[in-house]
């Protein structure tokens, strides 16, 4: 899929906000999802850290706990999970 340009997202989502158009955000942990997402026409998707502790069998309040840098977590999850959209 090519690159979108950032202004353009914003322009995109702003205009819907003002239009009273609602936003909708699916979270995916996985690129099956995101595909799944991509497919239903989501407007936004969102990847959390604690998708990683869920996929390994822990509760999602495991993303609140310092088991893990959040900001690297979703970078890794995001190298796995954009490609495919």
């Amino acid at each position: 899929m090519a690159r979108i340009d950032r202004q353009d997202i914003l322009t995109r989502l702003r205009g819907m906000a003002r239009r009273g158009e609602p936003i909708v955000g699916g979270g995916a942990g996985t690129g099956l999802s995101a595909k799944c997402e991509e497919a239903g026409g989501i407007d936004l998707i969102v990847i959390y850290n604690s998708g990683r502790y869920r996929m390994a069998g822990r509760g999602s309040l495991a993303g609140l706990l310092a088991y893990g840098n959040a900001n690297e977590i979703v970078l890794d999850m995001a190298r796995e999970v954009l490609p495919v959209v």
